[in-house]
Parts: structure tokens; C-alpha cells; sequence
């Protein structure tokens, strides 16, 4: 891996967040306010909030573990968003990330019109093998987060929430990530366009050694759980 980068904030006063952010169309918002942003130069302005002194995020923001996943996943070769800029908002514990967007459709976008659905869950299944053969364990990893490209590429969007060990995953950490794939309820319609068995097949081919039976039917258990009880 290449020497990691070292991101720090740049602080901006409100008339200056004022600016950045006039005429920006807003994805996301809650009871806070605003949280994603899409800026007039294309560029998405992602907000973090540490909500407590205490907390770990106060010293060490969302925000920087949110660059630093994109370095990583850079340096693992697996397409992800471009980092811009970091900034300290004037609100006490609020910070900020602006990035270029990876281009492409999320995937819970792509499956109903996608002709060949054996071959997109085969696809799928491939690269979750390869995030976890590539020790990356994606909390947030379901279609809404997945992204696929005109060009077939697979890449990962919205990665706060994600960690990386040196080794390939466990088997009991590959099953808990699908657990993360498949448990949204509100996804199951699409997900269930898919061929899990494609999938899982695909997946444990993927895997080599690691990919034995008892993997196989542990994967198979989890598609029944969630999308053939429901």
C-alpha cells in the first residue's frame, strides 16, 4: 500500500459554508438538518456530526475515517469516490467531507432492468469475494451502496462504516457481511430479482479453498432467512 495520506480540516466560518453550498440540492437531511449535498459543480458535500465531547468521534471525525476508507479502497484497487476537501463546519462537532462521485447506477437501480439477472448475480457474487478476499468488511454493503458502472466495473459508495484486515476474512465475518447485504427490508423486492444460488455459487467459487460446503450452505441459509421467508 502507498503511504497513506495525512487529511486535516479546513475551517470555514458560516458565510463561507454559505457560499459553498448556495443553490445545492439536498439527497439526504434528519432532525439536524441537512446531511448530503449536491454542490453546483457536481461535487457532493457529505456532513458529520459527533454528537458528545466524550466520544471518540469528537477527536477523531466520521470524516477523516470516511477519507481514509476511500484511500484504502483506492490502494485495493476497488473504484470508490474522490476525496476533495475536508472541513470544519462553524457548528461545535460538525464536519465535512466534499468528493467527486463514482460514476454509475446503484445497484438496487440496476437490477430490474438488468436483461440477464444469472449473470449480474454472478457478477455480484464475485466481487463480494473479492472485498473479502481483499479483507474488507463493509457494514453498509447492500444495493444502495453498491455501485455498477457502463463499463461493468463494481465499486462501493457511502463508506463510513467499514473496516479492513490484513488477512482475508473469516468464514464467520464473510457470513455476517451478507447478513448486511440482504437484512433491508426495503430492498427486498429488488434483491429478490436476483439468482441467489447464481450468486452463492459464484461467490464460494470465487473464494477458492475458503469456499467449501459448509460456507455453501451457510450463505444458502441466510438467502432463505431473509428473501424466500419473507
Amino acid at each position: 500500500m502507498s503511504q497513506p495520506t495525512t487529511y486535516k480540516h479546513t475551517y470555514i466560518g458560516r458565510e463561507q459554508l454559505e457560499q459553498l453550498t448556495a443553490g445545492a440540492k439536498v439527497i439526504e437531511k434528519d432532525r439536524r438538518g441537512d446531511k448530503v449535498l449536491e454542490l453546483n459543480n457536481g461535487h457532493i458535500f457529505k456532513i458529520f456530526t459527533s454528537r458528545s465531547r466524550l466520544s471518540k468521534s469528537w477527536w477523531l471525525p466520521y470524516s477523516i475515517n470516511f477519507a481514509r476508507n476511500a484511500q484504502l479502497l483506492v490502494s485495493k484497487s476497488i473504484p470508490t469516490i474522490e476525496i476533495r476537501a475536508l472541513y470544519k463546519l462553524p457548528d461545535p462537532g460538525k464536519t465535512a467531507v466534499e468528493y467527486q462521485p463514482l460514476p454509475g447506477n446503484t445497484l438496487d437501480k440496476c437490477i430490474a432492468p438488468y436483461k440477464d439477472k444469472d449473470s449480474l448475480s454472478e457478477q455480484l457474487g464475485d466481487f463480494m469475494a473479492e472485498l473479502h478476499s481483499k479483507g474488507i468488511y463493509f457494514r453498509a454493503v447492500h444495493p444502495g451502496n453498491i455501485l455498477l458502472d457502463d463499463q461493468g466495473r463494481w465499486g462501493l459508495i457511502d463508506i463510513a462504516d467499514l473496516r479492513y484486515f490484513k488477512s482475508p476474512l473469516s468464514q464467520n465475518k464473510r457470513l455476517r457481511n451478507f447478513h448486511h447485504l440482504l437484512r433491508r427490508q426495503r430492498l427486498f423486492p429488488y434483491l429478490k430479482l436476483l439468482n441467489g444460488q447464481k450468486l452463492i455459487s459464484s461467490y464460494c467459487h470465487s473464494c477458492g479453498n475458503i469456499g467449501d460446503s459448509q460456507l455453501h450452505r451457510g450463505l444458502q441459509k441466510i438467502w432463505h432467512h431473509y428473501l424466500e421467508n419473507s
